[in-house]
């Protein structure tokens, strides 16, 4: 029996609509790093001691850990920032706190005050009871805890941080003379992938990687400060009321589902493919299906599976614990621990069509899907249309184009980028002018057709010289995030390329660019062009900033203009 029985639903606010959201990061993974002071930067990576972790980063061709993709407003708990609940708390009541991480892409920390509280259910499945300090909660993860108040006339702050820490939500348990305050939480640091503070990942569960790194000296740690000390609970210390294995005679299917996401063009797939291109996992009735789930992405993924509760293998033997949504790490540089995979498994005992995905809800409507599918299972004749309507939708999702571009006019010319971005497929038309010369135009007009968030291939046609001529090549993403390109015109001629955009500061960076054209007309020299330009960011969308072009048939070398993004 407890004295109270309390519900609290963590969901996070952006005052944009969703739909809104999703076009700005289909634009531009990073779309929302401005407003959240995420852009990653050599600068802020020498002030954190981490240029060997940025630089290793882009050696292997990422930019940092991702702690979030959207810049929320605001976070709440019961719908609101802040409140006040239970005003007759006193030392001995126990409250039962029933836990949603109603969430869209937010993971969140929880913690009463600085004390101690008993889990004693997981996604609504009881597990022994069990004493931690702090939740780690994905998206669509439930807990129950236990909280016995400690002392009279004290309030205690229930808080909720999402886990890039860029606000919380605070809900104040009681009234008294203080209120007992939960520690800040220090912001993750988005270049030490290797900083954890989630325990020794042995037992292959998720919630037991790095749950975020930190940025602080020391000079402004204090009490009030969560030093990256608090563990939060890990799956390895959750074990069922009842054995939950299956007997050894049935059979067992065995799934590797690896998890991708391409963050520039905010694409995210199981194991290299959109829901739209492999939507089904086909099961038998009365097997035991175990999925092994590896993260090859820079950041957690909530996978949430309709219609079963599946066993977390989490080093509990025969007392695994029971959960519907399980957390997948990252995979972290010289940690290769963290790279072993987490285990799920259940018996296939519900025929139908279950939908598999991950719970951050833009990586599902990106593609991060699949539907569970019973062989022996046939669809009623009614109502069909209604149970299709929802893997049809999901499946036109992914591959929705959204139309992205940037204009810049110089003092030496104007080059342009309109681009449609649209699951492995891109259009794109790109070209500039130089010094205002109409018989400087150059255009591409082209479709990318990507393999891979380092390879793709492309097509189309290059206005040039005041001819047209068809193109097709193929573009690679190299170590150091170089980018290197290679087509082969209608003419005869091949065209080699290779570009790379280094941030310095938030607002500061430079680009630059180097070409060479080999004539396939004997009769015609080759022709060699470099360039850079030095960018000052005033806001997300405008940026003014100066170049440099090297190349025979230009008058003025230098240009100042601006630029900008729409």
């Amino acid at each position: 029996p407890v004295d109270y029985d309390v519900v609290m639903v963590l969901s996070d606010w952006i005052d944009e609509h969703p739909q809104q959201v999703m076009a700005n990061i289909k634009k531009d993974g990073d779309y929302y790093a401005w407003k959240k002071n995420t852009v990653p930067n050599y600068i802020d990576a020498i002030k954190e001691g981490a240029l060997r972790d940025y630089l290793r980063n882009q050696w292997n061709r990422m930019d940092g850990m991702d702690f979030g993709d959207i810049g929320y407003d605001t976070f709440l708990i019961n719908g609101k920032n802040k409140s006040n609940i239970l005003p007759n708390l006193k030392k001995g009541d126990k409250v039962r706190f029933r836990i949603i991480n109603a969430g869209a892409s937010s993971y969140f920390h929880v913690n009463i005050g600085k004390q101690h509280f008993k889990a004693i259910s997981a996604d609504g499945m009881d597990v022994q009871p069990v004493m931690t300090k702090e939740l780690l909660m994905g998206m669509a993860e439930t807990y129950d805890i236990l909280f016995t108040v400690p002392e009279d006339n004290v309030a205690y702050e229930f808080r909720a941080t999402p886990q890039d820490v860029t606000g919380f939500a605070s809900v104040t348990l009681g009234r008294g003379h203080h209120t007992e305050m939960a520690p800040m939480k220090m912001k993750p640091s988005i270049y030490k992938m290797g900083m954890s503070h989630g325990g020794d990942m042995d037992d292959g569960g998720g919630h037991d990687g790095d749950h975020g790194g930190h940025s602080m000296a020391m000079a402004e740690m204090g009490d009030d400060v969560d030093m990256g000390m608090t563990m939060p609970l890990k799956y390895s210390q959750l074990k069922a009321v009842q054995k939950t294995s299956f007997s050894d005679d049935k059979p067992v299917m065995e799934f590797e589902i690896e998890l991708n996401g391409d963050m520039e063009r905010y694409v995210w797939s199981l194991n290299g493919k959109l829901l739209s291109e492999d939507t089904y996992i086909n099961i038998e009735e009365g097997s035991v299906i175990r999925f092994k789930l590896k993260n090859k992405t820079m950041m957690h993924h909530p996978m949430h599976l309709h219609g079963h509760f599946f066993r977390v293998l989490s080093g509990q033997g025969d007392f695994a614990p029971l959960k519907h949504t399980v957390d997948v790490p990252p995979c972290m540089p010289g940690m290769p621990m963290s790279c072993r995979p987490v285990v799920m498994e259940f018996l296939a005992n519900e025929p139908g069509e279950w939908f598999f995905h991950c719970h951050n809800l833009y990586h599902m409507k990106a593609g991060m899907a699949r539907v569970v599918k019973y062989t022996n299972f046939e669809r009623p004749t009614y109502p069909i249309e209604t149970a299709q309507t929802p893997i049809k939708e999901f499946k036109k999702m992914d591959s929705k184009f959204y139309p992205s571009g940037q204009v810049s006019a110089y003092s030496n010319g104007a080059t342009w980028d309109i681009r449609y971005n649209g699951g492995r497929y891109e259009v794109a038309i790109e070209g500039e002018i130089t010094d205002y010369d109409r018989e400087k135009i150059e255009n591409e007009i082209y479709v990318r057709h990507y393999f891979s968030r380092y390879f793709n291939a492309f097509g189309g046609l290059e206005y040039e010289d005041e001819k047209l001529s068809p193109i097709a090549g193929i573009s690679y993403v190299i170590p150091l995030n170089f980018e290197v390109i290679g087509y082969l015109t209608g003419d005869g001629d091949m065209v080699f390329s290779i570009e790379q955009t280094v941030q310095i500061t938030k607002r500061l960076f430079v680009e630059a660019e180097a070409q060479h054209r080999f004539s396939g007309d004997s009769g015609e020299d080759d022709e060699s062009e470099y360039g850079f330009g030095l960018n000052y960011q005033i806001n997300r969308r405008v940026s003014i900033g100066a170049r440099y072009i090297n190349r025979d048939d230009i008058d003025d070398y230098y240009g100042v203009g601006i630029r900008v993004k729409f």
